[in-house]
């Protein structure tokens, strides 16, 4: 898999430069470290496939996103009547709403079964897929 496909949409969702996606090459690796070890048998994981490059970019989109509210130390300032609040929870679920879309989008490629979703595993029936395949 060609991380540079990945790196261009992971840098999409961050709005980060060239540069600074150099750092966050760990975090991609890792996203596709998980991706590959949640392949369906069968599945050759190339990235001309564009739902597993953009699965990829979403899991470490959600990482970084975690990564960048761990850094805040205080979700709020205060200065006089002035009063400025961080969007960190709206900004985590945005992140989380799509790492689950674009892992969704990707069922055909991987298995669902594998996918952690909001602090717990989730298990997606075969029912519930087959008609959409």
């Amino acid at each position: 898999m060609d991380l540079m496909k990945v790196r261009n949409v992971f840098r999409g969702l961050t709005n980060i430069t060239v540069y600074e996606s150099d750092i966050y090459e760990p975090l991609l690796q890792i996203a596709l470290d998980k991706i590959f070890n949640m392949l369906k048998p069968g599945i050759a994981f190339v990235s001309t496939n564009t739902a597993l490059v953009y699965a990829i970019a979403a899991e470490a989109y959600y990482q970084y996103m975690v990564t960048q509210i761990a850094k805040e130390t205080n979700g709020s300032v205060k200065a006089g009547v002035l009063s400025v609040t961080s969007d960190s929870d709206k900004n985590l679920a945005r992140a989380q709403k799509i790492r689950n879309e674009l892992l969704l989008a990707a069922r055909d490629y991987i298995e669902l079964d594998r996918c952690f979703y909001f602090g717990k595993t989730q298990t997606v029936n075969k029912s519930e897929t087959e008609g959409t395949q």
